[in-house]
């Protein structure tokens, strides 16, 4: 499914040099690669154990005086699945988030329901 993804991606102009698959749940870039990363409306569609992978990639590919920009939604999604499951797959409350991945300072937003975070340096 994922590969599909690249070629239609690839299809509609995208560089193949800024498309990667990953492989073990991998990201391919080395420990303290990125100065920043941005993680926006991602992680929701994750099941838990997923997200906390993610965190520990996230936190691995990092640099030491990176900075992480996290935004996710805490409600259900309006649309469901081709399983007939909602989009957002964890529906959690901000400090679920805030704990996987260790935020300092956040912010809720109630009406929209997400969150947004600015993490500095690494955590864990």
């Amino acid at each position: 499914m994922f590969a599909l993804s690249l070629d239609i991606a690839k299809e509609r102009g995208i560089s193949s040099q800024k498309l990667f698959l990953l492989r073990n749940q991998a990201i391919p870039f080395p420990d303290d690669y990125f100065d920043l990363i941005t993680c926006c409306d991602v992680v929701e569609h994750l099941d838990l154990d997923d997200i906390s992978h993610l965190s520990s990639e996230l936190n691995r590919v990092l640099s030491p005086n990176g900075v992480l920009l996290l935004n996710v939604s805490t409600r259900p999604a309006g649309s469901l699945d081709l399983n007939g499951e909602n989009l957002h797959r964890t529906v959690k409350d901000a400090g679920i988030y805030s704990s996987l991945f260790n935020l300092e300072r956040y912010t809720v937003n109630n009406v929209e329901k997400e969150i947004t975070a600015i993490r500095r340096g690494k955590w864990m």
